[in-house]
């Protein structure tokens, strides 16, 4: 819609931008409502489209029946839904930034924004730790020091314990210790069931098939019976 009042041959700016009136129309119409009188001249909202509104068209409707001025009216509900849903979640994300922005941690008394990301969608209001604080509960609930994690790390060449990952970045939540949920449960490992330091993808993975050896062999072999051809594919591309 223009930002421009929807009257026929008006060229003032909205004012009221519920009805796309200007200031003046919408008076005119409110006194016209008042008085039972219709509000005549209204043009289509669609750029380009030249038809005017019934006279007793209803206030909220700002398209006329043409096909692609009803396809242009669902294109413009569905931005106006996708900007409203973007619009609260940026209002949300800011409240957050600004509540833990002003919340030192309950255990070092930093700010708990030092070492995140403003925008974060994994950032809550319940926070009361900074990340470096956070990861050592992590490690001290799993009966670990950090220089034990550090020589663990070292041990596996400062990357993922999976050879075939290999990654030097944890990624979110840092390290994650891999053990046997058989001899511990989960949040806790021993000396015993301890297998080593897994980036979160790969910890993730493990736990979705729930360290189950014989569900992975079957995964792989199910890949391996399934193999993708690079030639179709860049013939169906091109």
């Amino acid at each position: 819609m223009d930002n421009v009042c929807v009257i026929d041959k008006c060229q003032a700016p909205v004012k009221i931008k519920k009805y796309g009136l200007c200031g003046n129309h919408y008076m005119a119409q409110w006194r016209s409502a008042r008085l039972g009188r219709p509000l005549t001249g209204r043009r289509c909202a669609r750029d380009g489209c030249p038809n005017v509104l019934p006279d007793d068209a209803p206030l909220n409707r700002f398209f006329c029946e043409d096909v692609d001025c009803q396809r242009a009216r669902d294109r413009s509900r569905g931005r106006d839904r996708s900007a409203s849903n973007t619009r609260a979640r940026e209002a949300r994300q800011e409240a957050i930034w600004k509540l833990l922005s002003e919340r030192p941690c309950k255990n070092c008394g930093h700010p708990l924004t030092e070492g995140r990301t403003k925008g974060d969608e994994r950032l809550t209001s319940a926070l009361t730790l900074h990340p470096r604080c956070r990861s050592t509960a992590y490690h001290n609930h799993q009966g670990l020091t950090g220089a034990d994690i550090d020589a663990m790390l070292l041990a596996q060449g400062g990357r993922c314990a999976i050879p075939a990952c290999g990654a030097e970045k944890p990624g979110g939540g840092g390290w994650h210790i891999d053990h046997d949920h058989a001899c511990c449960p989960s949040g806790h490992s021993c000396e015993k069931c301890r297998r080593g330091l897994l980036c979160a993808p790969c910890n993730m993975g493990l736990g979705q098939f729930r360290d189950d050896v014989a569900l992975l062999r079957s995964a792989a072999d199910y890949l391996d019976s399934h193999p993708i051809d690079v030639t179709a594919l860049a013939t169906v591309g091109s």
